[in-house]
């Protein structure tokens, strides 16, 4: 990857990261932390996280939207089991 491509990558990983953080907060705020939005900001948070090469920082939030969904969805739930293979998956990096 060109220094060029590489740095608009990071500038575009920051502007999500900024962003998913901003719609957690607030759907933390007006929906409760336990609502499935907030599982998903989490996910994207973790995604964004690895996509920077930082395991130690995507495996927290990840594993609390894997806890929310297992609360939430289900433990056999699709997206439930989608997450615990990715989070999984992390753990053999």
């Amino acid at each position: 990857m060109s220094a060029d491509l590489s740095g608009r990558f990071s500038v575009k990983l920051n502007e999500a990261e900024k962003l998913h953080n901003e719609a957690l907060a607030s759907a933390k705020n007006s929906l409760g932390e336990d609502d499935p939005t907030c599982s998903q900001n989490s996910v994207h948070l973790g995604r964004i996280a690895l996509a920077r090469g930082d395991h130690l920082k995507a495996e927290l939030p990840m594993r609390k939207a894997l806890q929310l969904r297992r609360g939430r969805l289900g433990e056999n739930h699709p997206w439930t089991v989608k997450l615990k293979r990715e989070v999984q998956s992390m753990q053999h990096r």
